[in-house]
């Protein structure tokens, strides 16, 4: 009996240390994967991201605001062409990516699902006419909601994304306040943010290049 208790202990305290051991090894393991694995986003950070950035940003600065400086352009006049650039390019990456086209085809199978819908009162058969409408408002409701999550990206891709590139790029190059040279009557020069600058001018491009859209699209829709 005295024999068997000490072997049990014995094999009990292996069993302990090699779980122990086993535990040991596998956060050791899996500290080096999450460590290689940080390094290696850095790697990508330092040495592709961010040199393509500075540089995309040097040719920004030599052919958008090297003409500017040029001519002295005031900062506040920098930020506004700046921002006015971006609204442009937003709407030629709306153009890219069919954002128009695509929000009329959701709008016309839309149309039709909902058509298809209100016709179902013709079906005598109560139960079939509510399974089907169960079914039909179930697949209206998933199409709906992955066009809400399309939408979502299209236009993080074309509006958000550039706008804070730009916006940080502009006040690395321009600087963070713009000073704006009031009448006489003021004692002293205003000095605004350049966000609420950029912010101005970037939506009051964008609210125009909208309608120029709209009227463009009415004259097609006459023709």
């Amino acid at each position: 009996m005295k024999n068997r208790l000490i072997c049990y202990l014995i094999s009990h305290a292996t069993t302990h240390k090699a779980t122990s051991l086993f535990s040991s090894i596998h956060k050791i393991m899996i500290t080096t994967i999450q460590e290689t694995f940080l390094r290696f986003l850095d790697l990508i950070f330092y040495e592709i991201i961010s040199p393509f950035f500075h540089f995309i940003g040097h040719i920004l600065d030599v052919v958008i605001l090297g003409p500017l400086r040029f001519v002295n352009a005031p900062p506040m006049v920098q930020m506004v062409l700046v921002a006015m650039l971006t609204a442009i390019f937003c709407f030629f990456l709306r153009h890219l990516f069919q954002v128009e086209k695509k929000e009329h085809a959701f709008q016309k199978v839309f149309l039709k699902q909902k058509a298809q819908r209100d016709e179902l009162h013709h079906i005598n058969n109560w139960k079939t006419r509510e399974q089907l409408a169960k079914t039909m408002d179930n697949e209206m409701d998933e199409r709906f909601n992955t066009y809400l999550a399309d939408r979502f990206v299209r236009y993080g891709l074309v509006y958000l994304l550039p706008m804070f590139l730009i916006l940080f790029w502009v006040e690395n190059s321009i600087g963070t306040q713009a000073v704006i040279i009031l009448p006489a009557i003021f004692k002293s020069p205003l000095s605004l943010p350049s966000l609420v600058i950029f912010l101005t001018s970037y939506l009051i491009t964008l609210i125009i290049l909208f309608k120029k859209c709209k009227q463009r699209l009415k004259s097609q829709e006459k023709r």
